[in-house]
Parts: C-alpha cells; sequence; structure tokens
C-alpha cells in the first residue's frame, strides 16, 4: 500500500501519476483546435484514466495517458 500510495502522489515515478494527470489535463482543456471527434475520444480515456487508478492498474493509468499525449501532440501548444 505504501508504494501505491507512492506512485499515486509523487514519491515514486516521474512526478507521480496525479501530477501527471493534472498536467494533462491542464493541456486538454487548453487545446482549443481540438475537434468533436478527438475531444470526446479525449474524455473517454481520462475516464478510463480514473476508473484505473481507482482499481490500482498503474501500468494502465500510464498506457492511456501516453494515449492522450499522442493525441494531443497533433494540436499546437497554446499554454
Amino acid at each position: 500500500r505504501l508504494a501505491e500510495r507512492g506512485t499515486r502522489s509523487g514519491m515514486l515515478g516521474r512526478g507521480g501519476l496525479l501530477r501527471r494527470i493534472e498536467t494533462i489535463y491542464r493541456r486538454f482543456r487548453a487545446a482549443e483546435d481540438l475537434d468533436d471527434t478527438r475531444t470526446s475520444a479525449v474524455f473517454a480515456l481520462f475516464t478510463d484514466t480514473q476508473t484505473y487508478l481507482d482499481q490500482g492498474s498503474y501500468s494502465y493509468v500510464r498506457r492511456t495517458l501516453d494515449n492522450i499525449e499522442e493525441v494531443l501532440e497533433e494540436v499546437p501548444d497554446t499554454s
């Protein structure tokens, strides 16, 4: 349980999953040129991310965040 808590809060890995989720979500919200289809897909991926996080499936969280970042890389960063 300690390792899980550390992974979620930031003691382990690249700043922790919660920080990474927050960063990617802010980038998503700032992406003005994302079409409706991609917007819906990213919202669904964030829902999956929350589900995996709740289940403690941290490798799936990372994989899903990678997928979101791939979509966002196609959009210019407006922040």
